[in-house]
């Protein structure tokens, strides 16, 4: 997967690429959206880990509901589907025969849906390491920040200069 950076991180690296940079970037507030009512009780509990996780790293607003919620129910299938293939097995009789447990398919799939909407929030060490975050900071940092304006690229303090 191939994602686009935000525009504060091609600041930081100078904009290698030499794009037009997007001066307009959405920067909703960062939140936790209400945990949906429909969940089961594995999805709301993995819910409850991993959003305050996510906020103290600045990844969560409003705006994420709908693959947080994703996340939290393909976690819940998996979780119940593993559950599933430990009290019947990974193979079980079929009419012709011992069979594969539709239940070891169905946690292959939610493991990969949860692997696509872990590298959307950054919650795996590989895409970690490909995402700015913004944690919560000391005021005193936050207003020096502030005060500083925003942080200039090597060509934007070259044109200020001249």
């Amino acid at each position: 997967m191939n994602h686009r950076k935000p525009t504060a991180v091609k600041k930081r690296e100078g904009n290698p690429g030499k794009r037009k940079l997007n001066r307009f970037e959405a920067h909703p507030q960062l939140e936790i959206p209400p945990c949906p009512k429909h969940f089961d009780s594995i999805a709301r509990d993995e819910w409850n880990r991993v959003t305050p996780l996510l906020l103290d790293l600045g990844l969560i607003t409003a705006l994420d509901l709908a693959p947080l919620a994703g996340y939290c129910l393909a976690f819940s299938r998996w979780v119940k589907a593993e559950k599933e293939v430990q009290r019947e097995g990974i193979l079980i009789e079929g009419r012709q025969g011992p069979v594969k447990n539709p239940a070891v398919m169905l946690a292959e799939h939610s493991l990969e849906q949860i692997r696509r909407f872990c590298i959307e929030f950054g919650m795996t060490p590989a895409a970690r390491s490909k995402v700015e975050v913004n944690p919560k900071s000391n005021p005193e940092a936050d207003l020096h920040a502030k005060l500083s304006g925003p942080e200039l690229t090597d060509a934007e303090r070259k044109q200020q200069v001249q």
